[in-house]
């Protein structure tokens, strides 16, 4: 089971049809579909990250696909969204630091990823091992 956190704390998340952003840019424009909320971005294969979120890719140089979280939302369980253990690279597009962690409930070692930064191919010691990320 995992939950989401909010700040500030909202009463409930409402259900949202399935909607399809596409990114202005460049030819390689980024395609995410909103999965439930409008915080949680399924991402496409490749492509950038909106402005205001943190992204997390499957693969090394930001490929495979994977998630953007709204700013200003946590994730305290990646088994909830099947991306336990998968994250190899990320972009922070947030005005705000977040903290990935290798264990579910914000447990374990913290590694910070500031605002506007990126990291396309994680260390060895830290790819496929994110299984929580919050504000930090």
């Amino acid at each position: 089971m995992f939950f989401l956190r909010a700040r500030p704390v909202l009463a409930g998340a409402a259900i949202v049809p399935l909607l399809v952003f596409i990114a202005p840019g460049n030819s390689t424009q980024a395609q995410a579909s909103i999965i439930g909320s409008p915080w949680l971005l399924r991402l496409a294969e490749e492509g950038s990250c909106p402005t205001g979120y943190l992204c997390l890719y499957r693969d090394a140089e930001l490929g495979g696909g994977g998630y953007g979280i709204r700013e200003g939302r946590d994730l305290n369980d990646f088994r909830g969204i099947n991306f336990n253990d998968d994250m190899s690279s990320w972009v922070n597009a947030a005005s705000t630091d977040y903290c990935w962690y290798p264990d579910i409930n914000f447990s374990g070692a913290a590694r910070t990823m500031q605002p506007d930064s990126w990291d396309t191919v994680n260390l060895i010691e830290d790819n496929d091992i994110a299984s929580s990320i919050e504000n930090c």
